[in-house]
């Protein structure tokens, strides 16, 4: 019996949902939720008829649910589910953490899907400027363009040498290929995924949404939303990336404005004290927040200022996990 649940657990079908549903009422519909347990195991109704409380039910039934429902990101109900079975006792799952630790994992998630869900606004292809830099040819010199099977048989070859070195890690190696398999006619989903991938791993999201561009534009009944949504993210990163060179730029004029003032004063005889505020981000140059200080950066994060203060000059990569820079 337990060895057909965990077969179940990746199958996340109706009835094993509306189980999941009923486990809410353990108890007071005791029942009820054996004979759902029943239709969902109809070959093995004698054997639950013969288990009790006591038996693996009480604990298992409750970490295999939400093992179900975790596997389909329902986070809202695994939290409810691992209430429920807190709160009726059921606060073991054969983990070291436990029930309690499993509820606070899907918390957890349920936070970052709703912080995932937010970053999911699609980004127009116009709010981002693509000049690639690249040594392809021209689609109009591409021998075998229009003889799909000749441009395999000659360039497949050099396809799979491009695969070897994108394996290592050598990419721009890997493109060198890849363009050699390109020119003499291969057009396959294959070649412009290993394109996107190593262009990706190179951070050159200029190149990648162009190749992405003309497979569509070649092979238009071979659009998938696994190109769009490379596409879309790629633009997305693509955006990111040239936000912060600007903010960067923009930020080391105003640096350079405010050291002028502040010579000017001194000169003067005057004090003058700056202020200096800080934007927090995450690793793909989300902004997160921005703060009038660091200060108030470590006041409302809890992070030091210190830290903060060597993350945005450049001398640590992260401060409390997240990206500083000054603004």
């Amino acid at each position: 019996m337990e060895n057909i649940i965990i077969q179940r657990r990746d199958m996340i079908d109706e009835a094993y949902y509306l189980v999941v549903e009923d486990l809410k009422n353990f108890f007071s519909v005791w029942v009820d939720f054996y004979e759902d347990i029943k239709k969902v195991f109809p070959d093995n109704a004698d054997y639950i008829d013969k288990c009790t409380y006591d038996n693996w039910l009480s604990y298992s039934i409750h970490k295999d649910m939400a093992i179900v429902l975790d596997k389909a990101m329902d986070y809202e109900k695994e939290i409810e589910l691992c209430s429920v079975a807190i709160s009726v006792g059921a606060f073991r799952d054969g983990t070291k953490g436990g029930m309690q630790a499993r509820l606070e994992k899907a918390r957890k998630k349920m936070d970052q899907s709703k912080l995932a869900a937010q970053d999911t606004k699609k980004i127009p292809r116009n709010q981002v400027v693509i000049n690639p830099q690249n040594s392809r040819c021209p689609l109009n010199q591409i021998d075998n363009y229009n003889d799909r099977i000749k441009g395999i048989d000659e360039g497949y070859k050099y396809f799979e040498q491009g695969e070897e070195y994108l394996d290592k890690g050598e990419y721009e190696e890997a493109i060198d290929f890849y363009d050699k398999a390109r020119a003499v006619g291969l057009n396959t989903y294959e070649l412009y995924i290993s394109y996107a991938r190593a262009y990706r791993k190179m951070k050159d999201y200029e190149n990648e949404i162009v190749i992405l561009e003309e497979f569509i534009e070649r092979n238009p009944s071979l659009h998938n939303r696994e190109m769009s949504n490379r596409i879309d993210k790629a633009i997305k990163f693509l955006y990111n990336k040239q936000q912060s060179e600007k903010a960067s730029k923009e930020r080391k004029e105003r640096n350079k404005k405010k050291q002028l003032e502040k010579r000017i004063a001194a000169e003067n005889g005057q004090k003058v004290s700056f202020k200096r505020a800080v934007r927090q981000l995450d690793d793909e140059g989300n902004i997160i927040n921005e703060f009038e200080s660091i200060a108030e950066a470590k006041r409302v994060t809890g992070v030091s200022s210190r830290c903060i203060r060597d993350a945005a000059d450049g001398f640590q990569r992260h401060a409390g996990g997240y990206v500083w820079e000054f603004v």
